[in-house]
């Protein structure tokens, strides 16, 4: 309107053309091209309902084939950086003072995130955060973390030495992943 806006970076090719919200304009036509979706820190945990709900608009309208999806998980239960923040670890959402209970918010994040785009195929990329988990097993950390925590980092421990993405297999092993076309590449 006269008072909001939103600017889009467009940037022409070697012919001339541009694609602005899945269309693409040429020597006065346009034609409708296939899109797909990046998407970076989302951070389930801390995630903006807002943006979301904007973002799910635009995948829809646009009629995206792929979701692709950087710092999907925010893994504030096992942040080495936070570790002995004791302010950082009150201020967390309650979803995140456990890490079964931040892979349980993922996971219910995914299923209503999948639903809400048509089931779209979601590739998370593996990111910085994600590796947070790789790190906290890698480093024994668990052993003398919380028993809620330990107890399910042993759960994950055995899949993550066999090289399978411990928040994968949580997922999975959860039914989280059934009839949702999710994948975590290497």
């Amino acid at each position: 309107n006269n008072k909001k806006f939103h600017i889009r970076n467009i940037i022409a090719d070697d012919e001339g053309g541009f694609v602005d919200l899945g269309v693409r304009y040429h020597n006065n036509r346009t034609k409708k091209v296939k899109s797909e979706a990046v998407l970076g820190d989302i951070h389930v945990g801390v995630e903006c309902p807002i943006a979301m709900e904007k973002t799910v608009e635009i995948i829809n309208q646009l009629d995206c084939k792929k979701i692709y999806i950087n710092d999907l998980f925010d893994a504030q239960s096992v942040n080495p950086h936070v570790e002995k923040n004791l302010k950082a670890k009150y201020m967390r959402e309650h979803h995140q003072n456990s890490l079964n209970a931040e892979l349980t918010y993922l996971g219910e994040f995914i299923k209503d995130f999948s639903k809400k785009t048509k089931n779209k195929e979601i590739i998370v990329i593996p990111s910085n955060h994600d590796f947070f988990v790789d790190r906290y097993l890698n480093e024994g950390k668990f052993v003398m973390d919380s028993a809620q925590n330990a107890k399910l980092a042993c759960e994950l421990f055995v899949p993550h030495l066999d090289d399978i993405n411990p928040i994968y297999h949580f997922l999975k092993s959860r039914k989280y992943l059934d009839k949702v076309k999710v994948s975590f590449p290497k």
